[in-house]
């Protein structure tokens, strides 16, 4: 099988091999997925750039990709086939994907069966690549909006980074359940203006790394009563700064290359009554958030949700690198060609 390997610290071309690798052999628990399509995520960026993710260290020679999206291959000798029916359309993310074993950078992968979802729905109409954008997104966009920021109708909700993927997908969701939205982004032009805007932001602001709060409270006089952070730590405080009484922040950032804060000051840095949570999901089950729904809600068209830029596995520099720059308007996503 073709995979991509991380082999130091560095570019994309220096970084990132494309290696032929024996297909590997699931184990009693396992599941073997034919990998169709793969996301690319913020923390695949610091693991090629540092040799370590937010859980830490990655090895050389490891195969990266903390998500795929495919169909069943072959189960363990443990697993139910009735549950994991060969060509089954699947999902997988996290759980130490390509970082403490190898992950969906690759044609095929191996991983808990526990740690799989096969959707319900297997005449969906979706395209690889669309599927191959969703595991990772929507699993941490929920989670932060319903798990973390106990999203209701009509909360005012600031999204800070909101041209990532996950901001882009929360935006949407976040419309759908009767929230008002906010999104900010560091570029002025119409075109990523219009793309907010047909996620769900109702209001942008233009990010300058100045107080933030001035330009929010001008529309929401008390402030946001929900903070999503998709930044990182730098931009935390300010964020913060924008809550409401009573509000809540949700940390969940990288895109400003580092989660972590420097001279964090709990007392100067949260508002009296306001709450800072984070999202750190390691699982990718059942209960963490509704794959099959959300599915049904994208297909359907009620849920605007889809790929930044798709590139085929001979481009995994190019995605990288388009990673990198944040040039992608949405996710990125990766065909392997099975």
């Amino acid at each position: 099988m073709r995979a991509v390997q991380f082999i130091t610290p560095g570019s994309a071309a220096t970084a990132l091999k494309i290696v032929d690798l024996p297909t590997p052999k699931p184990k009693a628990t396992q599941i073997l997925l034919k990998i169709k399509a793969f996301g690319l995520n913020r923390s695949e960026l610091l693991s090629r750039l540092y040799g370590r993710a937010p859980i830490g260290p990655v090895p050389s020679g490891r195969v990266l990709g903390v998500e795929a999206t495919g169909v069943v291959e072959e189960t363990g000798a443990e697993v139910s086939v009735s549950s994991y029916p060969k060509g089954a359309i699947a999902m997988t993310a996290i759980g130490g994907m390509g970082i403490a074993y190898d992950g969906g950078y690759a044609q095929y992968c191996c991983v808990e069966a526990s740690n799989v979802r096969v959707l319900k729905s297997q005449n969906t109409q979706l395209s690889w690549e669309v599927l191959g954008a969703l595991p990772e997104m929507l699993q941490t966009a929920w989670g932060c909006l319903f798990r973390c920021l106990k999203l209701k109708a009509g909360d005012k909700l600031l999204v800070r980074g909101g041209t990532t993927s996950v901001g882009l997908a929360a935006a949407a969701i976040a419309k759908r359940h009767g929230a008002a939205v906010m999104s900010t982004t560091r570029r002025a032009d119409s075109t990523t203006h219009n793309l907010l805007k047909d996620n769900g932001a109702e209001h942008i602001l233009v990010d300058d790394d100045k107080d933030l709060r001035p330009a929010v409270t001008a529309v929401w006089p008390t402030g946001a009563d929900k903070v999503l952070e998709l930044v990182g730590g730098s931009s935390l405080a300010s964020s913060l700064a924008c809550l409401a009484p009573e509000g809540i922040c949700c940390f969940v950032g990288l895109v400003g290359g580092s989660p972590a804060i420097t001279d964090f000051s709990p007392l100067a840095m949260i508002p009296t009554g306001a709450y800072l949570t984070a999202y750190a999901e390691r699982t990718f089950q059942a209960s963490n958030f509704p794959l099959d729904e959300l599915v049904q809600d994208i297909e359907d068209g009620s849920l605007p949700v889809k790929p930044g830029k798709v590139f085929q596995l001979n481009e995994i520099v190019e995605a990288h690198e388009c990673l990198e720059k944040g040039e992608s308007g949405g996710k990125i996503v990766v065909l392997t060609g099975m």
